[in-house]
């Protein structure tokens, strides 16, 4: 799963999507054009990862990839707290996204309830407003699990 490396490395901490910040420094950029180009990265990654786990048949190598980067220590933590409302936004995307596919397979196991319960109930202090519609879209009963 070439794609699924490739996503992997981009979120991975110091990744950029294909050139470090080192190097969009280089270029002229400010700190703030770096940062800003950072999360729109990061963003994009975890949008591709949520539209990369729709096409996954489940039970699949791909599947097993899946969930050990979803596991990766401080993934969620990352993401769904970012400093970043876009990041933050995409992170509440990707979650709403698992829980939709394979009855929540990609996220079903005592670990990942464990950190992403504290997480998604402290999504609701997000001050954002433009966060709130895939805060909501992520918590919505439709996804909820009998």
């Amino acid at each position: 799963m070439e794609l699924l490396a490739g996503i992997d490395e981009t979120l991975a901490p110091g990744g950029g999507g294909g050139g470090s910040n080192a190097v969009a420094a280089e270029k002229g950029a400010s700190p703030e054009e770096v940062a800003e180009r950072r999360e729109r990265i990061t963003a994009v990654a975890l949008r591709s990862l949520a539209a990369l786990a729709a096409l996954l048949p489940p039970g699949g190598d791909g599947w097993a990839a899946l969930r050990e980067l979803l596991a990766t220590k401080g993934f969620w933590r990352t993401h769904l707290t970012a400093a970043a409302s876009g990041v933050r936004r995409a992170g509440y995307e990707l979650v709403k996204a698992l829980c939709g596919l394979a009855d929540g397979a990609a996220l079903d196991d005592a670990s990942t309830h464990a950190t992403l319960a504290p997480l998604v109930l402290g999504a609701f202090t997000d001050k954002d407003c433009a966060g709130h519609p895939a805060l909501w879209a992520m918590v919505r009963p439709s996804h909820a699990r009998g």
